[in-house]
C-alpha cells in the first residue's frame, strides 16, 4: 500500500512580525496587521516561509501553512528562547555558553522559557 502523506518532524513557530530585509515592506505589513487586529482577525507570519496568516480570533488558529505545509506549533510562540543549565536549570541570556554555578563548566543547552 503506498501513501502520498509526507509527514515532517518539524514545526514553524510563527512570528508576530515578518521577516523581511526591506524596511518599507516591514512597515506597511506591520500597519495592515494592526487594522485586521482592530477588525477582530489574529495575524502571523509562517516562520518557515514568511506566508502572512489571518484568521478570526474567534476560530482555532491553521494547523498548517498554506505554503509550504509545515506544521504550526502556536504553544511556542510567545515563549521566549533561553540557554538552561542542565544541571541546575538556572537560565541565562542566548549569548551565555556556560553556568556560573558549576565547576568544572557546564556547558548550557538551548530552552525555552
Amino acid at each position: 500500500m503506498c501513501s502520498n502523506i509526507r509527514i515532517n518532524l518539524d514545526k514553524s513557530i510563527p512570528n508576530t512580525v515578518p521577516n523581511t530585509d526591506s524596511l518599507a515592506l516591514g512597515t506597511l505589513a506591520v500597519g495592515l496587521d494592526s487594522f485586521e487586529r482592530v477588525t477582530g482577525k489574529k495575524v502571523a507570519y509562517c516562520g518557515k516561509c514568511n506566508r502572512r496568516v489571518s484568521f478570526d480570533s474567534t476560530n482555532k488558529p491553521p494547523r498548517v501553512c498554506r505554503k509550504c505545509g509545515l506544521e504550526f506549533d502556536w504553544d511556542r510562540m510567545h515563549k521566549r528562547k533561553v540557554m538552561i543549565c542542565p544541571i541546575c536549570k538556572k537560565k541565562y541570556d542566548l549569548d551565555d555558553e556556560f553556568c556560573e554555578q558549576h565547576f568544572p563548566a557546564v556547558r548550557l543547552e538551548k530552552g525555552y522559557e
